[in-house]
């Protein structure tokens, strides 16, 4: 072979290596992105159900503190003061409940 078809044949392989690592880290970047993607959604599905039980569960728990009360305004006001109070300390403590768990499952599900 002459030189210059050596040097032509080396820079096309180059090209097409490249090439097929854009092509590679385009279907990673894809993977990765449509793992967190359906891992969000179905999180936020369950989370959207589980709202939806814990809603009537604190209904059917206000009305019966109410009855418990002679009053069904003080069994919503009891179970408001709870949240009030379980939303302070979720706030006081909201890097480590919420921060640092959820950017470490970022990152886990982004690196592997």
């Amino acid at each position: 072979m002459e030189p210059q078809t050596k040097l032509e044949s080396l820079i096309a392989n180059a090209i097409l290596y490249a090439e097929t690592n854009i092509q590679l880290w385009k279907l990673k970047t894809v993977d990765k992105v449509t793992t967190i993607a359906a891992s969000f959604i179905w999180r936020l599905c369950l989370v959207f159900l589980l709202i939806i039980a814990l809603l009537f569960i604190n209904i059917g728990i206000a009305i019966w503190v109410g009855n418990l009360l002679n009053g069904i305004f003080y069994g919503f006001l009891a179970v408001g003061a709870f949240y009030l109070f379980l939303g302070l300390i979720v706030y006081y403590f909201r890097y480590k409940l919420i921060k640092y768990p959820l950017r470490d499952f970022l990152i886990k599900k982004l690196i592997n």
